[in-house]
């Protein structure tokens, strides 16, 4: 996972696609990081209750709501999982923002550099074979 993450800083941005590249690949590390920590809380949560069932057996504790204790252990977990929900939220409005707020720029730079025609060249393309 943090691999993943790592890679992330070297995928190109200076092109309005590299960056929507970019915002897919920074939610697909968050949507992995997320399911990681959804899959993970059971398992987590059941250790924990063993422990505590075992410290009860030992007599080191009172043994009082130990699945209620197991699973308040691994609340932060949810929470976690609600902050990188919020953050795919943000990610998904990378690119339609940059669209909405230098859309504009964008094509007026590309119309400088390609010309105004670089919008019908796909349109002229070949027609489909039948």
């Amino acid at each position: 996972m943090a691999q993943r993450a790592a890679e992330l800083r070297n995928v190109a941005t200076r092109k309005p696609e590299q960056v929507r590249t970019y915002a897919r690949q920074a939610e697909e590390v968050l949507t992995d990081l997320m399911t990681e920590f959804v899959w993970r809380r059971p398992e987590l949560t059941a250790r924990i209750h063993a422990l505590l069932k075992e410290a009860q057996r030992q007599g080191v504790d009172k043994g009082n709501d130990k699945w209620v204790r197991a699973r308040l252990c691994t609340v932060g977990l949810v929470t976690a999982v609600m902050g990188l929900r919020m953050a795919r939220m943000g990610i998904r409005t990378l690119y339609p923002n940059l669209e909405r707020y230098a859309g504009v720029a964008i094509d007026g730079l590309r119309d400088k550099k390609y010309g105004p025609d670089w919008r019908k060249k796909s349109a002229r393309s070949e027609a489909m074979e039948v």
